[in-house]
C-alpha cells in the first residue's frame, strides 16, 4: 500500500512543469505544501496535555498554519493533499499518508 502511495505523489509531482521562475516552481511548491504539513502536524504535540503530534490533525485557526488550508485542501496547480490521499482514505490514515 505504501508503495502504491507514493507512486501516486511521484506521479503527480512529475505531472507538474519542472520549469521554476522566481515566483512559481510547481514540483517544489506542492512538495514544500506536503512537508510543511508533515512538520505542522507533529509540532504541535503537547506533552503536558497529552495531546497532538503526527495525528494526521492541524488547527487552522492558528496562526502558523496560516495558508495550509489552500495548498491542502484547494492545491496548487491542480495538486492538493486532499486529491492524492482521497483515493487511499478508505485504507490509511491521514497521518499515515503524510
Amino acid at each position: 500500500l505504501y508503495d502504491k502511495v507514493i507512486r501516486r505523489v511521484m506521479q503527480a509531482l512529475r505531472d507538474l512543469p519542472e520549469v521554476c521562475t522566481p515566483t512559481r516552481c510547481p514540483q517544489a511548491d506542492v512538495s514544500g505544501c506536503i512537508v510543511r504539513m508533515a512538520g505542522h502536524d507533529f509540532m504541535d504535540y503537547r506533552p503536558e496535555k497529552g495531546k497532538g503530534g503526527s495525528d494526521g490533525c492541524l488547527d487552522l485557526k492558528e496562526a502558523d498554519n496560516a495558508g495550509l488550508q489552500r495548498c491542502l485542501v484547494n492545491g496548487d496547480y491542480g495538486v492538493s493533499v486532499y486529491s492524492l490521499y482521497k483515493d487511499f482514505c478508505d485504507k490509511i490514515s491521514l497521518a499515515d499518508f503524510i
